[in-house]
């Protein structure tokens, strides 16, 4: 017995993996396939609700102009880049005036250099400031559909060679899951792309009723918030059973009760 006890104490930790390894994959399996399930409820329902639909397709339930709500803070920035740019547009246009000897190929070179380099200059200017409607709840929302796909993607990142049951093992079983968020974002990506080569301006998207709802329905983002609350809670649990140990703790607290009573008797 006495040895059997420090053959136990010296080889603690290989002990218990080996009698661990069972539960803790029994234990990491029955969690990762109820989350899934979860997951792919929350995506089902939000499938059912024919929301990311284009614009004018058959079966679109909201227009053009309620999308560009979720890209006021772009919206924004686009005037900001065409306020900057503006002096430089003005005295381009004036080089006629200014430079009367310049022949008027090199001038037509020089307006469009120096229009050009006011955009430049616009830009870089805007990219550096973060406009005030890019932290309201409908432009976030954008953002955190790509953070849920970023997420899904490192739980299936291969990781380093490491001794630990209780960490990765999720492979190929989200692949349809980052499927469907892959297909989210990139509906939600065009959106944007839309927006900025539009001619809408701030004036037209103050705070109102999206022009595409119904008295009976509800706005869009009223679906995407209900959407986003079940993936926060999901997204949470799937990463606390990357770092929750809760099941090793309770068998190492009966490991060594049972050892206590071992020397004992």
């Amino acid at each position: 017995v006495f040895v059997g006890v420090v053959l136990a104490l010296v080889c603690e930790k290989k002990l218990m993996d080996i009698t661990l390894q069972p539960h803790q994959r029994a234990f990491r399996k029955a969690q990762k396939t109820k989350l899934v399930e979860r997951l792919n409820n929350q995506l089902r329902e939000l499938d059912e609700k024919k929301i990311f639909i284009e614009p004018g397709a058959q079966g679109a339930r909201f227009t053009t102009r309620d999308w560009e709500f979720f890209f006021v803070g772009e919206v924004q920035r686009k005037n900001l880049i065409t306020e900057l740019s503006e002096p430089f547009d003005s005295f381009a246009g004036g080089l006629e005036e200014i430079l009367p000897s310049l022949p008027p190929g090199e001038r037509a070179q020089f307006e469009q250099a120096y229009r050009r380099q006011g955009v430049l200059l616009a830009e870089r200017v805007a990219s550096r400031f973060a406009t005030v409607n890019e932290f309201l709840p409908l432009p976030e929302i954008p953002r955190r559909f790509k953070k849920y796909e970023d997420n899904l993607r490192a739980l299936v990142a291969p990781l380093e060679e490491k001794n630990d049951l209780l960490l990765g093992g999720w492979e190929s079983s989200l692949k349809s899951q980052i499927s469907s968020f892959e297909e989210y974002n990139q509906f939600l990506s065009e959106r944007r792309k839309a927006v900025i080569s539009s001619s809408v301006n701030i004036e037209e998207l103050q705070p109102g009723a999206p022009a595409g709802v119904d008295a009976d329905d509800l706005a869009v983002e009223d679906y995407l918030l209900d959407a986003l609350l079940g993936f926060d809670e999901i997204m949470g649990d799937m990463h606390k059973t990357e770092e929750g140990r809760i099941m090793v703790i309770s068998y190492l607290e009966q490991f060594y009760t049972h050892l206590k009573v071992a020397i004992i008797f």
